[in-house]
C-alpha cells in the first residue's frame, strides 16, 4: 500500500501530527499528476484534507483575497476534488480537515478501516480538540455560509463535497462557544463602528445611515444565534438521555449523507447522459454533411482527378 496524502487549500490549517498519522509523504493539489500517480499505481491511496465550502472561502477571505475572487477559487478547487475522487473513487479518501487534530493513532486506523473495508467514518471533535477560532473568522463563515445558500452551483458543489467526505460530528460545546464569541464580540463592534452619513429617507420614515441595515442585520443574526445556543442546550439535554435516540440520530445523519452522495451522483449522471446526447447528435450531423458531399456531383467529377494525384480516399473511408 502507497499510501500519500494532499491539501485542498493551501492556507487550510491542519493538526501538527496530521502528516505523521498518515505515514505517507505529503503533495501539492495538482489534479493531473495525482490521478497519473493514482492510475499508474492500483495500490496507492490518497487521503485529501479538505472542508465545507465556508470554511474555504472564509480562510481565502481571511487571507486578504477579495470576495469574488474567493468565491471563484474556491468553487474551481471543490469541482476539482470532487473530480478527483469520482475518477479515482475505491483509492481515494477526504478527510475534514478538523480530524486532522485527533489522535494520529484514531486517524491512521480509520483509514486504513476505510480502504479495507469501505466503511463509512464517522469522526468526533470535541472542545479539547478544536481549537478556538478568532471571531473575525467566526464572521467570514457566517458570511461565507451565506453566499453559498444563495448561489445554487456553490450550494451544490457543498453538498456533493460533505457528503464525499468522511462525517465529522461537532460536539455542541464547540458550537456554542464559537455562538458565545461572536455574541461577546459584537457589541463592542457596534460601538466602534464610525458614524454614518445620514441620508435622506421617505416621506413617512425618519433619517436612515448606511449602518443601519448592517445594525438590523446584526440583530438578526443575534437572534439566530441565541436560537441556535437555546437548541444546542435542548441537544445536550437530550444527550443526557437513553443511548437508543442518540443511535438511531446518527444512523439517520449516514443515511442523509448517503442519500446526498447519491442525488449528486444522479445529478452527474444526467450531466453526462445529455453531453452524450449532444455528442450523437453532433455525429448525426457531421455524417450526414459527409454524405450530402460524397453524394454531390462535384464530388463524382473530380474523383479521377484525386486518384491521378495520389490522395483519394481508401475503400474503409468511402464507406
Amino acid at each position: 500500500m502507497n499510501l500519500f496524502h494532499t491539501i485542498a487549500h493551501s492556507d487550510l490549517a491542519l493538526g501538527s501530527d496530521a502528516g505523521s498519522a498518515l505515514d505517507g509523504a505529503a503533495e501539492p493539489f495538482d489534479l493531473e499528476a495525482l490521478l497519473k500517480r493514482l492510475r499508474s499505481d492500483a495500490k496507492s491511496q490518497l487521503i485529501v484534507w479538505a472542508a465545507p465550502l465556508q470554511e474555504l472561502i472564509a480562510i481565502s477571505l481571511m487571507a486578504g483575497t477579495k470576495a469574488t475572487k474567493a468565491l471563484d477559487g474556491v468553487q474551481a478547487r471543490a469541482e476539482d476534488v470532487l473530480k478527483l475522487y469520482r475518477q479515482a473513487r475505491r483509492q481515494v479518501l477526504i478527510l475534514p480537515a478538523d480530524v486532522s487534530r485527533l489522535s494520529s493513532n484514531e486517524v491512521s486506523r480509520a483509514a486504513a478501516s476505510y480502504f479495507e473495508s469501505r466503511t463509512r467514518l464517522v469522526f468526533k471533535v470535541g472542545p479539547e480538540e478544536a481549537p478556538e477560532i478568532t471571531p473575525a473568522f467566526l464572521l467570514y463563515r457566517l458570511a461565507a455560509g451565506a453566499a453559498v445558500d444563495a448561489n445554487p452551483s456553490l450550494k451544490r458543489l457543498d453538498q456533493e463535497l460533505t457528503a464525499s467526505m468522511a462525517q465529522l460530528v461537532t460536539d455542541p460545546g464547540v458550537t456554542k462557544r464559537d455562538a458565545d464569541t461572536v455574541l461577546e464580540i459584537l457589541p463592542d463592534l457596534l460601538r466602534s463602528a464610525p458614524a454614518a452619513e445620514i441620508l435622506p429617507a421617505g416621506v413617512d420614515e425618519g433619517p436612515v445611515g448606511p449602518l443601519d441595515s448592517v445594525r438590523a442585520l446584526v440583530a438578526e443574526l443575534q437572534s439566530a444565534l441565541l436560537a441556535c445556543q437555546q437548541e444546542l442546550e435542548w441537544y445536550h439535554r437530550l444527550s443526557t438521555q437513553k443511548t437508543g435516540g442518540l443511535e438511531q440520530r446518527r444512523l439517520e445523519r449516514e443515511l442523509a449523507a448517503t442519500r446526498a452522495d447519491r442525488n449528486g451522483l444522479r445529478d452527474r449522471l444526467a450531466e453526462l447522459e445529455k453531453q452524450h446526447a449532444l455528442a450523437l447528435e453532433d455525429a448525426g450531423q457531421l455524417r450526414a454533411a459527409l454524405h450530402e458531399t460524397r453524394s454531390s456531383t462535384s464530388w463524382k467529377l473530380t474523383a479521377p482527378l484525386r486518384k491521378l494525384r495520389g490522395s483519394g480516399v481508401s475503400s474503409e473511408a468511402r464507406e
